[in-house]
């Protein structure tokens, strides 16, 4: 009852991303105040995913590999975008890793996506986590990228357990789409207009052009295989992952997407995130 109570007074309301970036805020602040691993055991659901060489319980895995006391992650989020029912959002910006044990050493970079769920007593909580890895970027490419606002008014669709599995169903069609076409013109036609393309060693990609060169340079085969996926109550927003195999190069991906006026799943997130 309490979730829906919080359901009925979100939905239709403006976005709500000002408590997701300071949930997010929040986050990084304990990592930097308490170290990495105490930050992600506070912000993560019980059930959420990280991806080592896989899919992994969070938690779980954090407990049985604890990091070094010595590293420091730093982080911001730059973008976001939540739910008209306020109960699932995404947050995306930069990383910086470092060493106090290495004071010499170079500091690393990147950028995260996190995919975030409102639990029933109103928090917000980790439900995946995923990143790339790349030299320091300049300027943020990503800052302000979802504005919501030129989404239009929030479209609503179908939503619960048959919507996830619509959405499921959906990323296989688009996979034997692009067989049968002979081309990546069936995933092209899903990017959105502020769709942001995320490839390991590389700044995030915004622009289309790029991200149209990217996706058709990309080597055969060109493949996935999604293994869940989850939409918003409002069925406006959702993500998906899986694994995938581009060339040589396997690894997990993640998509989050978002309904069209038009009433059509698009893509505004598209990360790989290769093995090691």
């Amino acid at each position: 009852m309490h979730t829906l109570l919080i359901l009925l007074g979100l939905f239709g309301a403006q976005p709500d991303t000002a408590s997701l970036f300071q949930a997010e805020r929040a986050f990084a602040a304990r990592s930097l105040s308490h170290g990495i691993d105490s930050s992600f055991l506070y912000a993560l659901a019980p059930d959420a995913v990280l991806f080592r060489a896989g899919p992994v319980n969070g938690p779980q895995w954090i407990r049985e590999h604890p990091g070094k006391a010595t590293s420091r992650l730093a982080w911001g989020p730059s973008a976001g975008a939540v739910s008209a029912a306020g109960d699932l959002g995404i947050t995306t910006g930069p990383w910086t890793f470092t060493d106090a044990s290495k004071p010499d050493a170079s500091a690393h970079y990147g950028h995260f996506v996190s995919v975030w769920k409102r639990q029933d007593n109103g928090e917000w909580k980790v439900a995946v986590d995923i990143g790339i890895a790349h030299p320091q970027p300049s300027p943020d490419a990503v800052r302000g990228r979802f504005d919501q606002h030129r989404w239009g008014n929030h479209p609503s669709g179908p939503a619960g357990t048959p919507a996830s599995a619509a959405l499921l169903k959906a990323e296989e069609e688009l996979l034997l789409a692009i067989d049968r076409a002979g081309t990546r013109k069936p995933l092209l036609d899903r990017m959105a207009p502020d769709a942001v393309l995320y490839r390991n060693g590389e700044p995030p990609i915004t622009d289309n052009g790029t991200i149209r060169k990217t996706i058709e340079a990309a080597m055969p085969p060109f493949a996935w295989r999604p293994a869940r996926a989850d939409v918003a109550a409002s069925g406006d927003i959702a993500y998906s992952y899986g694994s995938y195999v581009m060339g040589n190069e396997k690894g997990n991906y993640l998509r989050i997407w978002r309904l069209s006026q038009q009433g059509e799943w698009l893509i505004i997130v598209d990360l790989t995130d290769p093995d090691a």
